[in-house]
Order: structure tokens, then sequence, then C-alpha cells
């Protein structure tokens, strides 16, 4: 993108620069820094995603949302619930359709992981949101998400919050909204 016609004028003759999180932030040149404004673009529907009327359960349900593809990383989530006897007393729900399907399905059933984790498939955004303020933990271990809105957006639902320490969801996840994993090997990551 840098050899592109115009790239180095852009910078140099705007009066402003929007970008939405210190990794973006940090990927343009240092003399645009200067007029740089640190504006995140996500935003969510306040009547889709909102505080629940919780009760209280023993049991806890563990949420997942988006694409199922490799860099999203559902299977990190899937081989925790597989690896813990404990996590196995509670509900696991991915939402989301993707190429990785098939394989988490065999996943799941290798693992006799039936009775505790759900694929649900695609949903509306108003169904994910009721989802939400369903769940208690949101689960995401994407390791290449620029920006963050499922995060804002569960947030909002009031959900505790699991994300790989990087890009949108490692900048909007702090210690009292969740807690963030650092990025490393998929092993170390179900662990």
């Amino acid at each position: 993108y840098r050899l592109m016609p115009f790239y180095r004028s852009t910078y140099q003759r705007s009066a402003g620069i929007l970008a939405a999180f210190d990794h973006t932030i940090a990927d343009l040149p240092a003399s645009a820094r200067s007029k740089t404004i640190n504006y995140p673009e996500v935003g969510i529907d306040p009547e889709l995603f909102k505080l629940p009327e919780r009760s209280s359960s023993e049991q806890v349900t563990v949420l997942f949302a988006g694409r199922l593809v490799p860099y999203k990383l559902p299977e990190v989530v899937i081989r925790a619930f597989a690896n813990s006897s404990i996590l196995q007393q509670h509900k696991l729900a991915l939402v989301g359709e993707g190429p990785e399907r098939p394989r988490l399905e065999q996943l799941i059933a290798e693992h006799n992981l039936g009775n505790c984790v759900k694929l649900l498939g695609q949903k509306t955004q108003a169904e994910v949101g009721e989802l939400m303020r369903q769940a208690e933990i949101f689960a995401f271990p994407s390791i290449r998400e620029l920006g963050a809105g499922v995060v804002v957006e569960e947030m909002a639902c009031g959900m505790a919050c699991v994300v790989v320490d990087y890009g949108g969801p490692g900048a909007m996840v702090e210690h009292e909204r969740g807690m963030k994993v650092p990025r490393g090997h998929l092993d170390t990551l179900v662990t």
C-alpha cells in the first residue's frame, strides 16, 4: 500500500487523520502522527445490545460469535472445553458459519462434547443480542481482528470477555472489562 499513488501526499496535505486504534496509528508514517486522532469506529444498536435481566444460575454459558474461519480460532474455545471437566459442566454456544464448521463438528464429536457445546449457525443481529444477554462469558480468541465491534456489543450486554491481546479486542478489554490472553501458539491459547 505504501507504493500506491498519492500515499505520501495524502498524509502531507491532510488536516487530520482519524484512526481507530493504537495499532493503526503505529502503522502510519511518523510525519502523520501529530495530526492523528484516535477515534474508534465501533458502535452498537442499544436496542439490540443492552444489559440483561439475569437470574443467577450455577451453569454458565460461554458464547463465541464470529465467522468460522481459521484466524478467528473458534477451535480454541472448543479445545478448552475438551481439556476441562470443569468447563464441561457449563455450556458453550458458537454462533456463525464458515469453512471451519465441518472440522469443528468433528472436534466436538471426537471429544464427546455434544451435551455442552452447540454450533448454532448464522443468526441475525437481534438473535445475537438475545444470545449475548443469556450468556455470561464471551470467548473471542481471534488473532487477526483489527476492529472490535463484537467486543463492544458483548460489553453492552454485560458479559465478561476473554480475548487474545491483539488488535481491536486487545485494545478494548481492560482488567475491569475482562481478560486478555497473550498471543501465542495455539496450544498455549487453549490452556
